[in-house]
């Protein structure tokens, strides 16, 4: 199984339509959770699009004006949703895969940038977390750092970045280790800034199910942040292709 999180920056225009669906079937994607589509809606025909006609159960939070918004998607050959819940801050299915029949919850997750906001969005989640009583996967673009090193100039809240490791701990949540490119966001200048806004976390529930689960860090494309692929391990050797590219679609 793997799991895209993605801040794509936007999703309406067709350029970045083709990237994701490029980037599905390229990495073989079973479950993909969007961060700032920009899109109040999805269309029936929009989303059918997107899965090249496969039965998926989508999932959306409206943008707040020119930022924002959520999607999520999952194959319905391949898990069963049974609830679905949505915040200011996030979004989460709860799933039962067809395959084994293990129950769990996926959380999809865009912090705010504005510092005003990042209490309420650290107790949003908080409450939410605690209230899960399934093994979870909470990923996204949390827009905090936890050191010093996760932005390349240095320069960070150290306020902020106290309050988020003490909301990991405090939710004895793991943060799954990343391969790949080291930073997850670029201001793209010619004298750009990076740093680590994008995570995946897991609890021990999770951990313990799929312990050779890994994160990629994957080249960015279009957005300004870096998608990231959780892969559970021990995939079969032909696993399903979901996403296929579809030329007609930019017309």
């Amino acid at each position: 199984m793997r799991i895209l999180f993605w801040n794509i920056r936007g999703l309406g225009g067709p350029g970045r339509r083709k990237q994701l669906v490029e980037l599905c079937q390229m990495h073989d994607i079973t479950l993909i959770c969007l961060q700032e589509t920009i899109k109040d809606t999805f269309t029936a025909r929009e989303l059918d699009r997107f899965s090249r006609g496969e039965p998926f159960h989508w999932f959306w939070v409206p943008a707040r004006g020119h930022s924002g918004g959520l999607l999520m998607g999952a194959p319905l050959s391949a898990a069963v949703i049974y609830q679905e819940d949505k915040g200011e801050f996030f979004q989460s299915l709860t799933i039962r895969n067809v395959e084994d029949g293990f129950e769990w919850e996926l959380i999809n997750v865009y912090g705010p940038v504005q510092d005003d906001k990042k209490r309420e969005f650290l107790q949003e989640l908080f409450c939410k977390i605690h209230s899960v009583t399934l093994p979870c996967v909470v990923g996204g673009d949390f827009n905090m750092v936890r050191r010093v090193g996760d932005k390349s100039t240095g320069q960070v809240n150290i306020r902020w970045m106290e309050a988020f490791n003490e909301f990991i701990m405090d939710t004895s949540l793991l943060e799954l280790q990343r391969s790949g490119e080291r930073y997850t966001w670029s201001n793209n200048q010619v004298t750009p800034i990076f740093s680590i806004l994008d995570r995946v976390f897991v609890n021990n529930a999770w951990e313990d199910k799929y312990p050779l689960v890994t994160a990629q860090i994957c080249t960015r494309i279009g957005s300004d942040h870096n998608p990231i692929i959780v892969d559970t391990g021990g995939r079969p050797s032909k696993m399903p292709t979901y996403f296929r590219f579809d030329p007609t679609w930019l017309t």
